[in-house]
């Protein structure tokens, strides 16, 4: 799957060398400023994966990224996930948004190889 999604964006970004965005975060303490460089290198991956503009959403539950953020390391969560089935019984995703996803991380790990 991801080498799929490799490939359909190969055409954006050029050539390669080496599946909604959610900016969230545990308390108001730990968001993001949506100019950081974290956030807008996503951003921008995922206008150029997908062509429509990011949809940005702040949680009140606890997550990994408020932790890391409290601790001075920028972190966002981007993934095909519904919350509502999350760490369950009943968890799954579809496969048309993990596609996505994958294909806004082909290209931001492209774009963003140093």
């Amino acid at each position: 799957m991801f080498a799929f999604a490799v490939q359909a964006e190969q055409g954006s970004v050029g050539e390669i060398t080496f599946g909604s965005l959610r900016s969230v975060s545990e308390s108001s303490s730990s968001k993001l400023d949506r100019n950081s460089e974290i956030v807008q290198s996503v951003a921008n991956a995922y206008r150029s994966a997908l062509g429509e503009e990011p949809k940005e959403v702040y949680v009140d539950y606890t997550i990994d990224a408020g932790y890391m953020n409290m601790n001075g390391i920028p972190t966002i969560m981007l993934g095909a996930v519904d919350m509502r089935f999350a760490h369950g019984d009943t968890e799954f995703t579809n496969l048309n948004d993990t596609y996505d996803v994958a294909r806004i991380y082909a290209n931001w790990a492209i774009t963003n190889a140093r």
